[in-house]
């Protein structure tokens, strides 16, 4: 082992290091109460793709990818200087990590925004592509927070706003644990930090902004955040409901709560018409 320190490198445009400053001393946390011992995280930042820069030895390095959203640089003449800063970056072998740009501009359909957003689906493209090659590990930032929302989150790619943050670290931290502590700590410790970051931080940072048709399952560790109704067909969600309360998946007191939001969307009269109607088509399936 290495010490009691986990040293992290992040090159990160200024709005992003507070999610990487709260990755750093969630990993902390959870490797002092994984083994027993006090651990810290040792993070920063420096301006720039460096590689001669002396902390970069022996560190796990943690980039973003938001840093080029805004570069005056031409694709053309970016691609190939970020191919080869990546090269020297993953060629001495220590974990190299590459955080992805979430979708967002805003709502603004103007040329500056859609430059923007064409600039960000070529350098998620990108990332992807660096960890074929290279082996870079790839922190989906993009794919997780869309999966809440940008407008709910209260954020865009340059991931300001509390909740954005939140969840960017909770993201960065479980993916640094996963792929970035083998020279640090055991398997079986980094497997038991990976459960303390998992049980202490998303399950609550999602029930905080989720969206109405996310709804949490279970108790303490068994707790899943699923989603309840994603079909766009009124009579599958009434199907999907009834299907869940038989498999165990859902309580009777959490569909009666679906069921309650339905009535006040849609009227009893409609909503009930189609919790009888689902009933008929599951029991005429079983017959």
């Amino acid at each position: 082992m290495n010490g009691l320190i986990v040293p992290i490198v992040a090159i990160a445009a200024e709005t992003e290091r507070a999610a990487i400053r709260r990755a750093s001393g969630n990993i902390a946390q959870a490797l002092s109460e994984a083994t027993g011992k006090s651990w810290t995280c040792d993070c920063r930042f420096i301006q720039g793709f460096d590689l001669q820069n002396p902390d970069i030895a022996g560190s796990i390095i943690v980039t973003s990818l938001g840093l080029e959203v805004d570069a005056p640089e031409r694709w053309e003449e970016a691609e190939p200087r970020l191919r080869k800063v990546y090269a020297g970056l993953c060629e001495p072998g220590h974990p190299v990590f590459i955080c992805t740009v979430l979708r967002h501009t805003g709502a603004s359909d103007s040329a500056v925004a859609l430059r923007k957003r064409v600039r960000i689906r070529r350098l998620n493209l990108l990332a992807a592509e660096l960890s074929r090659e290279y082996g870079v590990f790839v922190i989906d930032i993009d794919r997780k927070l869309a999966d809440v929302g940008a407008r709910r989150l209260g954020t865009d790619y340059t991931l300001q706003g509390e909740a954005a943050g939140k969840l960017a670290s909770d993201v960065i931290a479980m993916e640094i644990v996963l792929n970035g502590l083998d020279g640090f700590v055991s398997v079986e410790m980094q497997d038991r930090a990976k459960t303390l970051l998992a049980e202490s931080k998303s399950t609550a940072t999602l029930l905080e902004i989720k969206p109405s048709n996310l709804m949490a399952i279970g108790q303490g560790r068994h707790k899943q955040i699923v989603t309840t109704i994603v079909d766009t067909d009124q009579q599958s969600h009434a199907d999907l409901l009834i299907h869940r309360v038989l498999q165990g998946q859902i309580s009777l007191s959490q569909a009666f709560e679906k069921l309650h939001q339905a009535i006040r969307s849609r009227g009893a009269r409609e909503s009930l018409a189609m919790l009888a109607s689902g009933v008929a088509r599951l029991i005429g399936r079983r017959t």
